[in-house]
């Protein structure tokens, strides 16, 4: 099985309400806000259109409440560990062991969420289509991912760093992130990038280990630490 593939999938529990976020969810990230028609969501959710205007008034308020569910997913997911980073972070006392050990914890629970096929197709297309969402709709996602991602790496980064470069910080947690959604967002540069090296891209625990491995090595050289 192609591990980059995501497929539309319901629980028998789900309401009618629930499928229709979830293909709302799963639409947006696949084909963005404009292309994606409430008859298209009522198909996928198995419904019709009256269920739309019946729970939501309309496809804005679905679209809004879709990525909120996603949002509120993904701030859960970091959240016990940003509280505990942003409290350390707030400290006076200076403690680049520990902080170090936040790096390694972080980018660990990182890399298996954007691993994770599913979780990592909607949130990295939803970001990536967020653009051209109402402007309810817009920063949602974004704001949360930054918050919760980017910004507690290049915090951690710039503690740890001899000398204090904040921008340099910023970018390093950049591109770490980068290179994390672009490996699943394109399936088909990995896959023609495989046949050319003789490299099985598509195999996520040999990605896991060498992302993990790669990353750590980078934020040392940045930081001066080697």
């Amino acid at each position: 099985m192609n591990a980059f593939v995501y497929e539309l999938k319901f629980k028998d529990t789900d309401t009618t309400k629930d499928r229709l976020i979830k293909a709302t969810k799963y639409l947006l990230a696949s084909y963005g806000y404009e292309a994606m028609t409430t008859r298209m969501i009522a198909r996928a959710a198995k419904t019709n259109l009256s269920a739309i205007n019946f729970y939501f008034d309309n496809k804005e308020n679905l679209v809004k409440e879709a990525i909120i569910d996603s949002t509120s997913k993904l701030a859960l997911y970091y959240k016990e560990l940003g509280d505990e980073i942003r409290e350390f972070l707030a400290k006076p006392s200076k403690d680049k062991e520990r902080a170090w050990a936040y790096i390694e914890e972080f980018l660990k629970k990182r890399i298996a969420r954007n691993l994770n096929g599913a979780a990592s197709f909607i949130n990295i297309g939803l970001v990536a289509h967020e653009n051209e969402f109402p402007e309810s709709c817009q920063d949602i996602m974004a704001r949360v991912a930054i918050e919760d991602n980017e910004v507690l790496l290049a915090k951690l980064i710039d503690y740890v760093s001899e000398r204090h470069d904040p921008f340099r910080s910023v970018l390093t947690a950049r591109s770490i992130n980068a290179a994390m959604m672009t490996y699943l967002e394109k399936p088909l540069l990995n896959r023609e990038l495989g046949k050319e090296t003789g490299v099985d891209l598509e195999d996520l625990e040999k990605a896991e280990a060498s992302m993990y491995e790669i990353f750590i090595k980078s934020i040392r050289a940045i930081a001066g630490a080697d």
